[in-house]
């Protein structure tokens, strides 16, 4: 199954991190986007990391977009 993903939004800022028990930088990722109409579920949503930089790819999201923009 080819899944095509949408494009990435420009980034918000720095990418918040923390370190655990072992010294090693942990990402902090966001639990809501960013209109904040819901959680972000692990189950289905994606977070790629892409020259640097992390996207938080949300199908919801998407689909909500596609229908305000009338597509």
């Amino acid at each position: 199954m080819d899944l095509q993903l949408p494009r990435p939004a420009p980034p918000d800022g720095k990418l918040a991190y923390r370190r655990d028990g072992f010294g090693r930088p942990k990402a902090l990722l966001p639990a809501r986007p960013k209109l904040g109409l819901h959680t972000l579920a692990s189950f289905e949503c994606r977070a790629v990391v892409h020259d640097g930089e992390v996207h938080i790819n949300c199908p919801a999201c998407a689909a909500a977009e596609l229908l305000t923009a009338g597509g």
